[in-house]
């Protein structure tokens, strides 16, 4: 028997569907491991809404008032399913953020947020960010992690262009050896030019990101972390 209720999780997927199914494998292994999770009835009851979204792609965001009252929607679908928190398995459409909790009960935990404060764990002043385009044209990390006096070091225009094909790679299930080799140069380039860490704040990157040579922030690992404490807490 279950020691205590635990809170149910709701996860907006589907961007893309490959990164959603990373989440939520990512929390039963935290739920294994942190809670010595076993039997089925010692996980959280965990919704996991896949959004077929329209006006998405390995870009990010292509028309935003689209975007946005998808995911309007979906944020009711899963209140209405009675989900005590709700999480994005996307870095990307937490531009929205602000526009959905206030039209939510529910919280709606922050990937950009949660990510920041294990950088400030940390005590990092320089990192490495590999990341959308739309994330990193609405500055979703630049603007905070700036604000706490932390360099970031950013693909160019040429990078990003690459970062974009690898990223619709990974979303067609193309787990290319070459994708693996850009990445794993892009993150001796920032560790050469001073970064202490690389933010992988794109949900798709931790698939292939090759991990363990570098000190990284999993913003996946991040995220399904806090919904974890969440559910489990009193």
């Amino acid at each position: 028997m279950k020691p205590q209720q635990l809170k149910t999780i709701g996860i907006i997927g589907g961007m893309g569907p490959h990164a959603s199914a990373d989440l939520y494998k990512k929390i039963i292994a935290i739920c294994q491991k942190k809670h010595n999770a076993v039997q089925d009835s010692d996980f959280p009851c965990i919704w996991l809404l896949n959004l077929p979204a329209e006006d998405f792609d390995e870009t990010g965001v292509v028309e935003s008032t689209s975007v946005q009252n998808q995911l309007l929607q979906a944020v009711q679908k899963l209140e209405s399913l009675g989900c005590d928190v709700i999480i994005m398995a996307c870095n990307t459409i937490h531009m929205f953020w602000e526009t959905l909790r206030n039209h939510t009960h529910v919280p709606i935990l922050h990937i950009v947020q949660e990510t920041l404060k294990q950088v400030k764990q940390k005590e990092m002043t320089t990192v490495g960010l590999l990341c959308t385009e739309t994330t990193h044209k609405q500055a979703l990390y630049h603007a905070p992690l700036s604000k706490e006096n932390v360099h970031i070091l950013a693909c160019n225009h040429e990078e990003r262009k690459h970062l974009t094909q690898i990223i619709k790679n990974i979303m067609s299930g193309r787990h290319e050896k070459s994708d693996k080799e850009f990445l794993e140069q892009k993150a001796k380039d920032f560790v050469s030019q001073g970064a202490e860490a690389i933010i992988l704040g794109c949900t798709e990157l931790p698939i292939i990101f090759p991990k363990k040579e570098f000190l990284c922030f999993d913003s996946t690992q991040i995220l399904a972390e806090a919904a974890v404490d969440f559910s489990f807490q009193n």
